[in-house]
């Protein structure tokens, strides 16, 4: 199994399947929704016994976070809130290249 983060040329013969997160890149590939897939914040319990539990975008924004970069760039963070996307601003206390590392 391979991870990509960014597009890579693939060989029709060097892989049986293809999972991309989002729209493929080629329109020739045969696609099937799989699934959905969702984010989520998480904080440790110690974390969250020191800095107690956010309720809101300034307590987050007030955080230590780890940022997931892609392509270089920061990953940002929408949130829902009553059923309407907010951007929530962190502090990047570290930066990771590969989202199993943020984790």
């Amino acid at each position: 199994m391979h991870v990509y983060q960014r597009q890579a040329s693939h060989q029709p013969a060097r892989f049986d399947c293809l999972i991309h997160v989002g729209m493929a890149p080629d329109s020739s590939y045969l696609c099937r929704k799989m699934g959905t897939v969702s984010h989520g914040i998480y904080g440790s319990p110690d974390l969250l016994r020191q800095h107690g539990v956010p309720t809101n975008r300034a307590d987050i924004r007030s955080m230590l976070g780890v940022s997931h970069l892609r392509s270089g760039i920061p990953e940002v963070w929408f949130l829902k809130n009553n059923g309407r996307e907010q951007l929530v601003e962190y502090e990047m206390r570290f930066r990771v290249h590969d989202y199993w590392m943020a984790k």
